[in-house]
C-alpha cells in the first residue's frame, strides 16, 4: 500500500502546479473607482451607424408605414407568430455618413433587397399564399 501511495504523491507531483494565489487567497471587497454602467446620452459621443432597422408584424398599414419613410424588406418570417397569425419581417434604412473611414458601398442594399425578393416570388405559392393581393404585391 505504500508503494501506491508513493505512486500517487508522484503523480500529483509530475502535474503542473495548482495556482493557489488566485480566488483562494484574493479578499473580497467593494472595488473603488469603477467606472459607471450607464452612462448619460449628452455624456457620450453619437455611434457613426450605417444603417437603422426595425422588426414589425407584417400589416398592410406598417408596411405602407415604413415604405414611405425609406425602409427596405429584407426578411420575412416564414411561419406566422402564434399569438397574433402575423410574419416577422425586417426593414432596413440605409444612412449616410461621410465621417466614416469604412463606409459599405451604396449598393448593398440594392443587393439584399434583390435577393429578398426572388426568395419571396418563391414562396408565394407556399407559406405566404394566404397574403392579400395589395399586400403581395406591396412587398415585391
Amino acid at each position: 500500500t505504500e508503494e501506491g501511495e508513493e505512486d500517487q504523491e508522484q503523480d500529483s507531483s509530475s502535474s503542473a502546479p495548482i495556482d493557489t494565489s488566485g480566488l483562494l487567497t484574493e479578499i473580497i471587497a467593494p472595488r473603488k473607482d469603477l467606472p459607471p454602467l450607464l452612462v448619460s446620452l449628452t455624456d457620450r459621443k453619437p455611434e457613426a451607424l450605417h444603417y437603422l432597422g426595425v422588426s414589425f408584424g407584417m400589416t398592410q398599414e406598417l408596411l405602407n408605414f415604413w415604405k414611405k419613410n425609406g425602409y427596405s424588406c429584407l426578411y420575412l418570417r416564414q411561419t406566422s407568430n402564434e399569438l397574433t397569425g402575423e410574419h416577422t419581417s425586417i426593414f432596413v434604412k440605409p444612412l449616410v455618413n461621410v465621417l466614416l473611414d469604412r463606409s459599405p458601398k451604396d449598393s448593398w442594399l440594392d443587393t439584399f433587397s434583390a435577393d429578398f425578393k426572388c426568395r419571396l416570388l418563391s414562396l408565394f405559392s407556399y407559406e405566404f399564399k394566404s397574403y392579400h393581393c395589395s399586400l403581395a404585391l406591396s412587398l415585391v
